[in-house]
């Protein structure tokens, strides 16, 4: 589904003519089959391992509800990720992962030393170092 963009309410010289809403009722609004591909497993995976009917194995496979916040949860503990992992591309999550734990190493790294530039800059006023 798609809004209208009206360029008279906005300061913007230059704008798209709609605006993509999440809730796209033209396709899927989640990564489910990327997913899915992603750990080599195929729509017969949510019957066989899920023990879901056919009929809603179907359904949820190929979009035709609405992913219901259930869904999600189950299909996000079997694979092992996190539900709001399925709602971006698995490039995108693992790009994301890896920005994570890059930035936990700079702060744990940063807890082990105290900063200390080469100019030598003072601990910041009323802060003792950290040892």
């Amino acid at each position: 589904m798609t809004a209208p963009f009206d360029l008279e309410k906005t300061n913007c010289k230059r704008a798209p003519a709609k605006i993509q809403l999440m809730t796209n009722e033209d396709g899927p609004d989640w990564h489910l089959q990327e997913w899915m591909a992603h750990f080599g497993k195929r729509q017969a995976a949510l019957v066989n391992e899920l023990g879901w009917t056919k009929n809603r194995a179907h359904f949820v496979w190929h979009s035709s509800q609405r992913y219901r916040r259930d869904d999600v949860n189950t299909i996000a503990s079997w694979l092992g990720i996190k539900p709001f992992e399925l709602l971006m591309s698995p490039r995108e999550a693992l790009a994301l992962r890896r920005l994570r734990q890059s930035a936990a190493a700079i702060v744990a790294e940063s807890e082990q030393q105290p900063f200390d530039d080469e100019a030598g800059a003072a601990q910041p006023a009323g802060r003792a170092p950290r040892n």
